[in-house]
């Protein structure tokens, strides 16, 4: 991809992101075989940069369009391994630091802290702290007693139940009421809280 347009794609993300287009660096994918850009060429910015993936639409000399993947990147901070961590370990305050490192999402996107974190695979020294290679830990377990949640219009039910199976935040959980016997799951919010997403019965 010419320097220009280059140039000029990063100034339309930087303004996008709402940040200095010198802290911006773009990875452009495979351009069409032949396709030949004027420093002057217009385009098309496509995507919500989500994961800092756009597609690109130029006007090549013959006045073809062309679309082009691009992966657009920030200077910031993330958290890597201070030291080798093996699988299962739980990440603590000497094992992360936050270091330099190009971040592929738009400014705001929230850079969690793995302190506290399940490792699920294997890591060496200055290798980033990131989902999947990292996980919340669970927070619900089976035994636990659980109190699930809904809305039912103006009205907001509760029931407890106990959890027959093990969930960290965000993932499905389900339970039994102990004096009905009815099933209960939802979506594990933190220890002993649930969102309900569905209930029915069970023996």
């Amino acid at each position: 991809m010419p320097e220009a347009v280059a140039l000029r794609v990063r100034e339309a993300i930087a303004a996008k992101w709402r940040i200095d287009a010198t802290v911006v660096s773009l990875a452009w994918g495979p351009v069409a075989p032949g396709a030949r850009f004027a420093d002057t060429v217009g385009f098309r910015l496509l995507g919500d940069g989500r994961g800092g993936r756009f597609v690109v639409a130029l006007r090549t000399a013959d006045r073809r369009e062309v679309a082009v993947t691009l992966r657009a990147g920030r200077a910031d901070s993330i958290w890597t391994a201070a030291r080798p961590l093996s699988v299962g370990a739980i990440v603590g305050p000497g094992d992360a630091v936050r270091t330099a490192h190009v971040v592929f999402d738009p400014p705001g996107a929230e850079i969690l802290s793995p302190i506290g974190w399940e490792v699920r695979r294997g890591v060496a020294a200055g290798d980033p702290l990131v989902a999947p290679v990292v996980a919340e830990p669970v927070v619900i377990v089976p035994g636990d007693a659980v109190k699930f949640a809904w809305d039912s219009g103006p009205i907001r039910v509760v029931r407890e139940g106990i959890a027959q199976t093990r969930a960290r935040r965000g993932q499905p959980v389900w339970a039994r009421d102990p004096v009905r016997g009815e099933r209960l799951q939802g979506i594990a919010i933190e220890p002993g809280r649930a969102r309900v997403v569905a209930k029915g019965a069970g023996g």
